[in-house]
């Protein structure tokens, strides 16, 4: 009897097994990779002469009275749409320091706002967009005297630009801003 018992509880676990093994056929594994990316933001200042070719970086030669075409914009490189703000810098070294009233700068302020020692774009710049210019032309005053032959003349511009997304709904409301 006990034989029997025995061999019944060999029959019952290798049953078991079996059916164990069984169950294991019917389970599945899967796995899914979820490839994510943040975009970019990146800006490039584009500036051209007044037939659109890339500005000289020569020195021009001009006389009192005279303007140069100089046309700056500023083309978003990035994947993600971003606020724009420029800082431009005139600077002048010669025989006599050039002011203000001296050296015009013609501006567009419809599209550009001027504020805090920048210029603001007024609008949101997608991917791949091109802002209206900012810069039209350079003008020498007409006022502009002997004390002036030699002065050289330097606008300097440096661009500035933070994503759109999550960041205010207007160039002004928005966080962030490189140090300039």
């Amino acid at each position: 009897m006990k034989k029997i018992i025995a061999i019944a509880a060999l029959l019952a676990l290798g049953v078991s097994v079996v059916a164990f093994k069984t169950d294991a056929f019917f389970t599945a594994t899967g796995t899914a990779c979820n490839v994510i990316t943040s975009g970019s933001t990146q800006i490039e200042i584009k500036e051209t002469d007044a037939d659109g070719n890339p500005y000289p970086t020569e020195p021009i030669a001009i006389l009192p009275g005279m303007s140069v075409g100089k046309t700056v914009t500023v083309r978003n490189t990035g994947t993600s749409a971003a606020w724009v703000r420029v800082a431009m810098e005139t600077t002048a070294a010669g025989s006599k320091a050039l002011d203000a009233q001296s050296v015009l700068l013609q501006t567009d302020t419809k599209h550009w706002t001027q504020q805090d020692g920048y210029y603001y774009y007024n609008t949101a710049l997608a991917a791949g967009q091109e802002t209206e210019p900012l810069l039209a032309q350079v003008t020498f005053s007409a006022d502009m005297g002997n004390d002036y032959q030699g002065a050289v003349v330097n606008v300097s511009i440096t661009g500035y630009a933070v994503q759109t997304a999550n960041n205010g709904s207007t160039v002004f409301e928005a966080a962030g801003w490189p140090k300039g």
